[in-house]
């Protein structure tokens, strides 16, 4: 039907040239036939045609009913159906399902389909390919048992969607021997969501696909092919109407699938997988040296104030943020000239210069590569009244921007050009016809010629673009294609946007300009202000006598107001005057007391901690289960006496803000047994009754702050039994489960008395410092009155507070709940059989192996965990080697065999994973199937799966805790290094129990020097632990002692220069030594600190390193007698 209307057109024109006169009411009738004819062909329904559409992130989005559609595919279905005038039903459902009813003939189209043989003769392929696509490998990003190696692949489970790309991954794996779980899914979401929950490994992506995911990780490409829209193979009409409608889009405009894919997958993984030239030019680079043109807004300029202005300050920030980068340095240069600009690029003063542009000879001529074009722009001709051809004859050109001479000499080879020395100078060449024209950037164009002065000038677009794009010195290809990429991902709309924000400043109007253009409105401005200030003064003029009155009134107040004010503020000067000497000198009083608590409780507590210490010692070396008991009794009275002294030192702590919670593992039976016999004691003494309520389902292993529950619990039961004559202290502790938090409970403690009971008038004095109620009646009870103080602030401390209630003469209850971490679910059952069956595994040290023939290898750059490790293992003959580093490390394995090595991880200039991998890659490498056991002080949970991923065979937490120490060992050492006592040479084993004999551990054999029992913040039994001999502890502090000031020196340089990283590692290794020796505080101090470091939390790390540093220097000054022995 279109052919034959061309033709009739056709005829109707050549009789119309022969005989227009006879023939009008022919052709009129004609024409109002054409008329009727043409609407009711565009009246004919349109074919339907029945789509698949499933859910593809950013492939084809909206799969349900009342969704927006969106995507790649989408916006395809839309722009073929201009060729087509197809109306599209949208069947929706997964990709498996729909394929199904492709095949049955129930859906007419599916897109995204891959050509394969099999499929060929079951359905219809267009043509022409609806896009292309590259298969990747994409891991989680914190998987480090992964790499670019495909070896690392075997074992592992790979998903992938159940498509083309299955038989593609199938190829692949067999084609490198790898023996991986291939997992297919029929859903892309249900692919995605499984490596989200980390079900899977590895996933096969699409580069289209993946969108941003910040768990991802690309890998490799392995693989491509091309997507087809297919055709159900029951409509053969529909795909000849599919074949013409591609081939029109493709001669009307063949780049649509190229800026279709750039529209929708600018961001995809693929887009951001940096290549090996990229990555290299970013290690090298930690700043950007940037040329710009000054005075060419809106890509560059140099504000009034010195300031770079123009896309160039914000683009290149916004380009490096998109790959993640944000501590890139940019320093801006502007030029007046783009020649200097262009010679500075070249002898390397910058590395990039905006804008360039004018072509691609003239930038090759002057030693540039040019990236994609940051800004389309076409350009404008310039010139004075009706434009004809003799116009482009003679340009001005503005001699400091070459690209405006580059665009002539290309576009227009036969002009004449003069140079200006600015492009206004070539605006007012044009106005006074020196010239017949110059050109303007089209962004530039209108906003230039706003000004009033330039308004006799006309504008022409021409006809060839004139982009501005970025400049690079040719062979910098690392950074050109960071650009490049940066522009892609960004999007011309993005740049666009950023241009107009600065167009603006283009437009400067005088302040005549102002006036001319607003003359009517100055006029009317002018009669209005006239008209106001007539009635303003009338209006005056009629109330000054009043105001006169009014005026001289109001001065008379004023004075007498004055004058009050001036003897009040006398007065309130000698008040404040006072009320400061007062406060100064409860100031004074306030410290001298603080000082003076916190000077006697500590001289107390010295001889305490020394008398606890000697107590351990019986402890670990006496086997008789009586005096174990007697022994652990000793030690719950002495820690509640301890705890007791401690309650002063806990108060001036408390005034000077200086109190920390400390958690750790500890057993609830021995905490109930040492409050037990604390307290029977003392309520036997008065005759009372000590009721306990205990619920024995109660986990027994908990993870808190036992010292400080003790103490408050403590001080609770003591009051009770103080203030109760007769009757009975009922003591009641159970738990609650936390249902959001399946490993914690709420413990649960209250105390009831029928004592003397609270007035309510004395409730308010109760938690005030050295308050005593009831004085009357109590004045024979000892106390000092902090106790209450004391455990209510600690109670908040645990995020816990203490309630009351009280009846005056019946009695009173108090009562707190306080989360804890449970460790183990085992029962306490009988709290006094298990605290006896603990006292009872405290046994004498022995250890448990003796392998002379055996040797093993400790890497560790701290020297005093070397020493540790070195004093556990003495009495195991075990052959030793350490070194402080990895290269160290690599250099010493390469040579000699070890049965072990235990490798530290967090390690300056290597750490211990870079130097695993190392290892493993040596050549003739002795060690290659040597058990290798990572050092560390990251004991969270889940870490020991990834450093088995990364290659480890095991690890082993900082502080090193000698039972594990000889159990891992024990785990990987071959049976025939083993040896028993009898295969033993006869002095060794001689020697051995000559050691036994003499290890008493007590301070009396001056293994321990008496001072160090008074070192502040040093716990030696706590040491003890550690190191278990005494002289295995003594060569430990002394390392620590010695290494004090040069690595507090060390930190606090560090972190002068900022050099966070190096000043985190010192701080993490003075973590696990100052635990090692006992000073717990410093250790939990140095753990927030490193904590800090790593978050680049830089608040928290000022808020705390002067009192790092101040504690460790005290520390190592009160160690100095150890240090100064060698």
């Amino acid at each position: 039907m279109f052919d034959k209307t061309e033709t009739w057109n056709g005829k109707l024109q050549i009789t119309l040239g022969k005989a227009a006169g006879s023939y009008v009411p022919l052709i009129f009738a004609i024409f109002m036939m054409v008329c009727f004819l043409q609407p009711a062909q565009g009246e004919a329904s349109p074919t339907k045609v029945r789509v698949g559409y499933f859910e593809n992130e950013i492939f084809q989005e909206g799969a349900e009913p009342g969704s927006v559609r969106k995507g790649y595919a989408y916006e395809y279905y839309r722009k073929l159906s201009n060729y087509t005038g197809w109306q599209y039903e949208y069947v929706y459902g997964g990709y498996a399902e729909l394929y199904q009813m492709l095949l049955e003939g129930k859906i007419d189209l599916l897109a995204g389909l891959a050509k394969t043989p099999e499929r060929e003769g079951i359905i219809g392929y267009p043509v022409l390919a609806m896009g292309s696509e590259t298969y990747n490998m994409v891991k989680h990003v914190d998987d480090l048992g992964i790499t670019t190696s495909v070896d690392t692949l075997s074992g592992r489970r790979i998903g992938v969607l159940d498509s083309a790309m299955v038989g593609v991954l199938r190829n692949f794996l067999e084609k490198n021997n790898i023996a991986a779980e291939t997992v297919i899914y029929s859903d892309n979401q249900e692919l995605l969501d499984a490596f989200d929950a980390n079900a899977i490994d590895v996933v096969v992506a699409e580069s289209d696909g993946t969108y941003r995911r910040d768990n991802a990780e690309l890998l490799y490409p392995f693989g491509s092919n091309e997507y087809y829209l297919c055709v159900s193979g029951r409509r053969p009409d529909l795909l000849e109407a599919l074949n013409r409608a591609q081939e029109q889009l493709m001669v009307e405009d063949p780049h649509y699938i190229n800026s279709l894919r750039v529209k929708y997958y600018s961001a995809s993984i693929t887009s951001r997988a940096l290549s090996k030239e990229e990555k290299a030019w970013l290690r090298e680079h930690s700043s950007l040296k940037v040329g710009y043109l000054k005075d060419y807004l809106p890509y560059s300029d140099t504000d009034k104030d010195g300031n770079v202005t123009g896309v160039v300050v914000e683009l290149f920030p916004k380009i490096m943020q998109e790959f993640g980068i944000d501590d890139m340095v940019f320093v801006y240069s502007g030029y007046d000239s783009y020649d200097d600009m262009i010679a500075d690029l070249n002898i390397g003063t910058i590395d990039v210069v905006f804008p360039v542009g004018g072509g691609l000879f003239f930038s090759e001529e002057g030693g540039i590569n040019q990236s994609n074009p940051v800004i389309y722009s076409m350009p404008e001709l310039v010139y004075t009244g009706e434009y004809d051809d003799n116009k482009t004859a003679h340009f001005a050109v503005n001699e400091k921007n070459r690209m405006q001479y580059y665009y002539v000499k290309t576009h227009f080879p036969d002009a004449h050009i003069t140079f200006y020395p600015s492009i206004d100078a070539c605006l007012d060449a044009v106005l006074d016809g020196s010239v017949s024209c110059t050109m303007l950037n089209g962004m530039r164009a209108n906003k230039v010629l706003k000004n009033r002065s330039l308004r006799g000038l006309n504008l022409k677009l021409l006809g060839h673009r004139d982009d501005r794009c970025f400049g690079v010195r040719i062979g910098n290809e690392g950074l050109l294609k960071l650009l490049n990429r940066g522009l892609n991902i960004i999007g011309k709309d993005r740049v666009e946007t950023l241009a107009y924000k600065y167009v603006d400043g283009l437009y400067k109007p005088s302040f005549w300009d102002i006036m001319i253009d607003n003359l009517w409105m100055l006029a009317a401005i002018v009669v209005g202000v006239a008209i106001l200030a007539a009635l303003f003064l009338a209006r005056e003029s009629a109330h000054a006598k009043s105001r006169m009155m009014e005026k001289e009134k109001a001065r008379k107040a004023l004075e007498e107001k004055n004058e009050e004010l001036a003897r009040k503020r006398t007065e309130l000067m000698a008040s404040n005057k006072k009320l400061a000497l007062a406060a100064k000198e409860a100031e004074s009083a306030n410290q001298a007391k603080t000082y003076f608590l916190s000077t006697m409780s500590h001289d107390i507590r010295t001889p305490m901690n020394s008398i606890l210490s000697m107590n351990e010692m019986v402890l670990r070396e006496c086997d008789n289960e009586n005096i174990l008991v007697y022994a652990g009794y000793i030690r719950a009275s002495g820690n509640t006496l301890l705890g007791l002294i401690n309650d002063i030192l806990d108060f001036s702590k408390m005034e000077a803000g200086k109190l920390d919670i400390i958690p750790v593992d500890y057993e609830i039976s021995s905490l109930l047994n040492d409050l037990v016999n604390m307290t029977k004691t003392r309520a036997d003494e008065k005759g009372l009754k000590l009721v306990l309520n205990i619920d024995c389902s109660m986990p027994n292993y908990l993870h808190g702050d036992e010292i400080r529950i003790k103490q408050a619990v403590t001080n609770i039961l003591t009051n009770a039994v103080k203030y109760t004559k007769h009757g009975e202290v009922d003591f009641n502790i159970g738990y609650d489960r936390i249902p959001e938090e399946p490993d914690s409970i709420m413990l649960n403690i209250s105390v009831r008395d029928n004592g003397s009971g609270i007035r309510k008038e004395d409730m308010g004095k109760l938690f005030k410092a050295f308050e005593r109620i009831d004085e009357t009646n109590n004045r024979n009870i000892e106390g000092t009155g902090l106790g209450l103080t004391i455990t209510q602030r600690l109670l908040q401390l645990m995020g816990s507070k203490l309630e009351v209630k009280s009846e005056y003469g019946k009695g009173s209850i108090f009562y707190f709940s306080v989360k804890q971490e449970v460790v183990k679910w085992d029962d306490v059952g009988d709290y006094e059989a298990a605290f006896r069956r603990s006292i009872a595994d405290r046994k004498k040290y022995k250890e448990k192996f003796v392998a002379p023939k055996a040797a093993i290898l400790v890497v560790d750059d701290t020297p005093m965990n070397l020493t540790v490790i070195r004093s556990l293992l003495k009495r195991t003959q075990l052959q030793i080697d350490t070194v402080e580093s990895g290269d160290e490390c690599i250099e010493l394995a390469a040579k000699k065999r070890y049965d072990i090595i235990f490798l530290d991880h967090m390690m300056p200039h290597k750490d211990g994973i870079e130097t695993l991998h190392e290892l493993k890659g040596l050549a003739n490498n002795p060690n290659e199937r040597t058990p290798i056991i990572c050092l560390t002080a990251n004991a969270i949970s889940g870490m020991r799966e990834n450093y088995l991923a990364a290659g480890f065979d095991d690890y082993l937490t900082k502080p090193i805790d000698p039972d594990s120490l000889e159990e891992m060992i024990l785990r990987y050492l071959p049976e025939d290094k083993l040896c028993s006592e009898a295969e033993l040479p006869q002095e060794a084993v001689a020697e051995e129990n000559k050691e036994n004999d003499n290890d008493t551990g007590t301070e009396e054999d001056g293994a321990i020097p008496h001072f160090l029992y008074r070192v502040e913040g040093l716990d030696v039994a706590d040491g003890l632990l550690h190191c278990v001999t005494p002289e295995a502890y003594v060569e430990v502090v002394s390392v620590f002692a010695r290494a004090c000031k040069t690595n507090a020196d060390a930190i606090e340089s560090y972190w002068k220069t900022g050099d966070i990283e190096n000043a985190t590692i010192k701080i993490h290794s003075l973590k696990s030594s100052a635990r090692i020796i006992g000073a717990e505080a410093l250790g939990s101090l140095a753990e927030k600190m490193e904590k800090a470091g790593k978050a680049r939390d830089m608040t928290a790390m000022e808020a705390h390193m002067e009192e790092l540093l101040e504690d460790y220097r005290r520390i190592g000054e009160e160690l100095k007698p150890l240090a100064d022995q060698e």
